[in-house]
């Protein structure tokens, strides 16, 4: 149990698929300006084990956290792991899909998670990178959704599909070069919040597109620990961004900036729970 006036609940969740190596590993550590970490949290799954797996940790209201997930380097056998996971930090998602890991193509062996309250010093190359962010809540799927798609028809999950939204370099049209994008989760739950950041070149346009009758409650984006509000809502037929709401990032940055206490990127209802508990 964790110290609600200084602590939050980290949570993974892992379901292991079969006949895939034993050596994947994971690690919590609290971050600092200066490099320095501190591990929080340390495993490694073994098929001996059950498949499913959840640890938890209690961290500091207040901190900086990245969550590694690896194989070792260099592994013999030839494998591709489409375990599911999902990384929650006081409730909020932060990463849920399937780990896409492995030696086959150009899966990768490793994948990391920045989670928390961070600054573009604490986990970017702040000279030469900015740290983009945002927190959404999904509200009702969409009308009419569950008799159109069957598949969700019991269930309040919304394909990422019909949840469109990107960040990518200006003009960028290859997904596997955007920054993030809906389809790096696996669906969204209706009434749950979910947040990423990640670091993007501070020396080049970005933009970000997300659909305007997207089915959330609210979301905003940060820049470096300033709240993005510029919204260009495409409408002519003409237009090929039509419908989508986009907001320049990178650096063709434009509209209001509004700069959030300390410089540091949070989610909402962290933000949330420091004023409440101010009061």
């Amino acid at each position: 149990v964790c110290d609600e006036d200084n602590e939050i609940l980290f949570e993974f969740f892992l379901e292991r698929k079969p006949n895939i190596p034993d050596t994947f590993s994971w690690a919590l550590t609290e971050m600092e300006a200066g490099e320095q970490e501190f591990a929080h949290l340390e495993g490694q799954a073994q098929h001996r084990e059950s498949p499913f797996r959840y640890e938890t940790a209690c961290v500091p209201r207040i901190s900086c956290l990245k969550f590694n997930m690896w194989y070792p380097r260099y592994v013999e056998s030839r494998f591709y792991d489409s375990s599911a996971y999902s990384i929650r930090l006081d409730g909020v998602v932060y990463s849920e899909n399937q780990l896409k890991m492995g030696t086959y193509g150009n899966h990768k062996l490793n994948k990391i998670i920045k989670l928390g309250n961070c600054s573009v010093e604490t986990v970017c190359n702040a000279t030469a990178e900015d740290l983009f962010a945002m927190d959404f809540e999904v509200s009702a799927a969409p009308y009419n959704y569950c008799e159109y798609n069957s598949l969700y028809e019991s269930s309040s999950a919304i394909d990422t599909a019909d949840f469109i939204f990107k960040l990518s370099k200006e003009s960028e049209i290859n997904y596997e070069n955007y920054y993030v994008w809906g389809s790096d989760y696996e669906g969204f739950e209706v009434n749950k919040t979910y947040s990423f950041m990640t670091c993007i070149p501070n020396d080049e346009c970005a933009k970000f597109s997300f659909a305007t009758d997207n089915s959330v409650t609210y979301y905003k984006i940060f820049q470096n620990g300033a709240e993005l509000t510029q919204r260009v809502v495409h409408t002519s037929k003409d237009d090929f961004e039509k419908g989508l709401t986009t907001t320049n990032a990178g650096v063709c940055v434009s509209g209001t900036l509004s700069l959030v206490p300390g410089g540091v990127v949070a989610s909402a209802l962290a933000v949330l729970a420091l004023l409440v508990m101010s009061l």
